[in-house]
């Protein structure tokens, strides 16, 4: 509703339209929603969600398993990129045109140089890995190529992805017990030119997280600052 929001979560209104009760996606819409709730707190046995991640995170760097980091890296200095979460089930990717969309937008908003990559090229080398999972969570992270010091972006097309899959358990299709819910004291600033994208700052977030886990409920509502 107007002058409030869930945590960090913002949901086009092409994707509520499409995906509203009534239609025959409900299924995925509760997947949507699922995977949202996974990716934000830790405790979601306690709500009836699903049981514990069944194994470690793996790691993919620019295609490669791997999970040192080389410096420098623009969205570690200034969190200079991109991300998106997508929910597979036995390896495929649920909603991607919607997720690339997003993806290219912010791509065009934060000027990156190059053409926008195509989200499957990106997110292919976990697919083969994530196929043996009947449910993940897998991010993709796009940070700026490197450039000269200071905050100025280069012109190098050679943007770094980094994608972290994770196995999930749990049954997206069974109904979730009701949540316990707060008010965050945490106001989410304004700015146009990042409305509607993923990017790499979210100390809002973060602090609303640390907040909720402080007051003991399982997720706050926040509001802007009108």
């Amino acid at each position: 509703q107007s002058g409030s929001t869930w945590a960090s979560m913002r949901l086009s209104p092409q994707l509520c339209t499409a995906h509203r009760p009534g239609t025959r996606d409900t299924q995925r819409s509760h997947q949507l929603l699922w995977l949202w709730r996974h990716q934000r707190l830790t405790d979601l046995q306690s709500v009836g969600l699903n049981g514990p991640v069944s194994s470690g995170p793996e790691f993919w760097i620019n295609g490669q398993a791997g999970s040192a980091l080389s410096l420098p890296d623009r969205g570690h200095e200034f969190g200079d990129g991109l991300f998106e979460t997508l929910l597979l089930t036995s390896g495929v990717p649920q909603f991607p045109g919607y997720h690339e969309r997003r993806l290219h937008l912010g791509f065009e908003r934060l000027r990156f140089a190059g053409p926008a990559p195509a989200l499957l090229a990106l997110v292919s080398p976990a697919l083969d890995r994530a196929a043996e999972l009947p449910l993940a969570a897998l991010r993709l992270t796009l940070s700026r190529a490197p450039g000269a010091r200071g905050y100025e972006p280069g012109n190098d097309p050679g943007h770094r992805s980094v994608l972290r899959l994770t196995a999930l358990d749990g049954d997206v299709s069974e109904r979730a017990a009701p949540a316990s819910l707060g008010v965050s004291s945490i106001a989410l600033a304004s700015q146009p030119a990042l409305a509607g994208i993923k990017h790499l700052n979210r100390l809002e977030q973060v602090l609303a997280a640390a907040e909720r886990q402080h007051m003991g409920v399982d997720e706050v509502v926040t509001c802007d600052l009108s």
